[in-house]
């Protein structure tokens, strides 16, 4: 795409609504391949094309919603006596709705999806996807690297499912650089994500469930430059950072709340491809920095401080009677946000990256001396 003033656009977004359900799939490719080939032009235009796109989503998502809760409550609301709003129009007019925002839902998630694919960026991320932010299944990876007419040297490392492949390379980098065999190499030497062969480590994990070790084939190879998201590409000091121009980087901050609201709509009206829809794609996004805040918040190290000389350190520190502060945000909220909050306060707690950091250390604290969440 050269040119975001595209002729016809408008129609393809009518067949995306109203199209028939093969058509409607068809639209719905072409749309996020439009808007995922930009040509040289437009590349430095990515923020603006994002937002164009999951604006028109979210404005299309959000009047479907309104149309049908309005007709709920007008069905709810309409005397005994009354015919406003029959059984057959009011199924009629949900299924309408419902398929457009599940139609809708899609698009999101295969165009986020198609950026934010490690395997397409091979960067590190510093803000992962809800889905991927917590530690996976810890298992065993074997990295073999092929020495001809020598044996093959392995390396273990310790990982969990969650981890991508690019944190993955920028470990293997670590070892091979510390070991005395590879001191002669450059500094610019990398992990070649062309060479690696993955046999378990893929973009959702789907096999490692099933396994307790698995093994990747690696090369070393010297270059001028460093190799993209090699640990060479930044400071030994950096953690990564998220890719840029991600579509998940200018999410809308009102998109997760209406998105639970999207998910508690379908569990509402029993439709189960809306709320998994929905759920599916706040795991594709990074957690909601609101919820991050009220959790972080909610679970700080309470101070404590005892008159009595004689009170040891643990009877200072011990639970908190009171947990209402945290309690309340799992508390008189819809179910959907109770899930979304438990998956966010699990990320926290155990996040796939960082898992040794001081803040996280501070928040597991909290959160125990808080008194959790109770069951």
């Amino acid at each position: 795409m050269n040119d975001v003033g595209l002729i016809g656009l408008d129609y393809l977004w009518r067949v995306i609504l109203f199209g028939s359900d093969p058509v409607a799939e068809k639209a719905i490719h072409l749309l996020k391949e439009t808007y995922t080939s930009l040509g040289p032009r437009l590349v430095n235009n990515q923020v603006e094309i994002h937002e164009d796109l999951i604006g028109s989503c979210s404005d299309r998502l959000r009047a479907s919603h309104d149309t049908l809760r309005a007709y709920i409550i007008q069905q709810q609301q309409q005397q005994p006596h009354e015919a406003l709003v029959t059984e057959k129009d009011f199924a009629n007019r949900s299924r309408q709705e419902t398929t457009r925002m599940c139609r809708l839902l899609k698009l999101l998630q295969e165009y986020v999806n198609d950026y934010d694919c490690e395997f397409q960026m091979r960067e590190e991320r510093t803000l992962l996807p809800l889905g991927r932010a917590h530690r996976g299944k810890c298992f065993t990876l074997v990295v073999r690297f092929p020495n001809q007419g020598r044996q093959p040297e392995d390396i273990e490392i310790w990982t969990h499912s969650n981890e991508t492949l690019a944190t993955v390379r920028r470990r293997i980098m670590a070892r091979v650089k510390s070991t005395n065999q590879t001191a002669a190499l450059s500094a610019t030497a990398g992990v070649n994500a062309s060479l690696i062969q993955s046999q378990v480590v893929g973009h959702q994990q789907p096999t490692v469930q099933q396994q307790q070790s698995g093994m990747l084939t690696a090369k070393l190879s010297q270059s001028n430059t460093a190799v993209a998201g090699s640990p060479d590409s930044s400071s030994d000091s950096s953690t990564g950072g998220s890719p840029q121009h991600a579509p998940s980087s200018y999410q809308d901050k009102r998109i997760n709340p209406f998105l639970c609201q999207l998910a508690d709509l379908g569990s509402q009206l029993q439709h189960a491809q809306l709320r998994d829809a929905a759920r599916n794609l706040l795991r594709q996004l990074p957690a909601d920095p609101q919820a991050i805040e009220r959790l972080v918040a909610a679970s700080q190290i309470p101070l404590v401080v005892s008159s009595s000389p004689t009170v040891t350190s643990s009877e200072e520190t011990g639970p908190i009677q009171s947990p209402s502060e945290l309690e309340s945000i799992f508390i008189a909220a819809s179910p959907s946000t109770i899930l979304y909050h438990l998956e966010v306060a699990y990320s926290l707690l155990m996040p796939a990256n960082l898992s040794a950091s001081e803040k996280t250390s501070e928040f597991q604290l909290g959160f125990i001396l808080r008194g959790g969440i109770p069951l």
